[in-house]
């Protein structure tokens, strides 16, 4: 089917992103149905210090194409901008050759933005339009910075073209426990504490949480536990913001972003 508008292919690079986002989601909650509730969770009984340590149980790896998935949402999200500028270039009346030199640029400060768009992108698209794309830079009024939504997407982008983007196996933190003491008496709690909430790295064996029941255990016998946790796959070691933060948000913020920034450009020079 030919394309219609001259934003056509730049939104399908954007259905392209959503779709690989979906894979992502149905990727994790496979893995993560198996988990959520830990119902089972092992644990060890230290009768000298009348400890109670948590630990987890065998876990499942996720799918070994899960940071290709990611890294495939990332780029068809940032190329969408790449192609928004070539449409831009295009309506100023540049020619197809246009389109290996122009890119959407993302930019720390700008005296950086001036030096990239000066030959490769200035030549190609009206004053409007790359005062628009300024406006949206990391660095302009009331935006974040490196903290900012396009800049983490550009990054992300550049760290897959080179390795792929570190996907934990998942993280999971403990909210609420029960405890049944050898005399009957339960006990229960939500986990507020911020400490005991912290994320924490899913492994054999790793401690999800102990509890001190020196003071509540009187006689000898079994000690049952129940205890619920909630598991999420979240991306490490990148450097930004958005380590430890859980994937399919970063994913589905970064698209977003990108369609109000295709939608802002639409109305502005395209008529819609």
């Amino acid at each position: 089917m030919p394309l219609c508008s001259a934003l056509d292919g730049v939104r399908a690079k954007i259905a392209r992103a959503q779709e690989h986002l979906k894979n992502v989601n149905s990727s994790i909650r496979s893995v993560l149905a198996t988990k959520e509730k830990y119902p089972t969770p092992g644990y060890d009984y230290h009768p000298d210090s009348q400890e109670l340590v948590i630990r987890m149980q065998k876990i499942t790896p996720l799918d070994r194409a899960l940071p290709l998935a990611v890294g495939d949402c990332i780029h068809n999200a940032r190329s969408a901008l790449d192609h928004l500028v070539f449409q831009l270039a295009i309506l100023n009346g540049a020619g197809s050759s246009a389109a290996s030199t122009t890119s959407f640029p993302v930019c720390l400060s700008a005296g950086a933005l001036k030096k990239t768009v000066q030959h490769r992108i200035a030549p190609f698209i009206s004053s409007a339009a790359l005062a628009e794309i300024e406006k949206r830079q990391p660095y302009a009024l009331g935006n974040a910075g490196r903290d900012d939504v396009l800049y983490v997407l550009a990054q992300l982008d550049n760290i897959d073209k080179h390795r792929l983007l570190i996907v934990t196996a998942s993280k999971f933190r403990p909210v609420a426990f029960c405890v049944t003491l050898p005399n009957g008496d339960r006990f229960g709690h939500e986990i507020t504490h911020e400490k005991a909430r912290e994320w924490k790295a899913t492994r054999d064996g790793a401690e999800i949480i102990r509890f001190d029941l020196s003071e509540v255990i009187t006689e000898p016998g079994g000690v049952n536990v129940k205890l619920h946790t909630v598991a999420a796959v979240q991306i490490e070691r990148t450097g930004l913001i958005c380590d430890g933060y859980v994937v399919q948000h970063i994913l589905s913020d970064c698209i977003q972003h990108v369609t109000n920034i295709v939608d802002e450009f639409g109305r502005m020079f395209f008529g819609e």
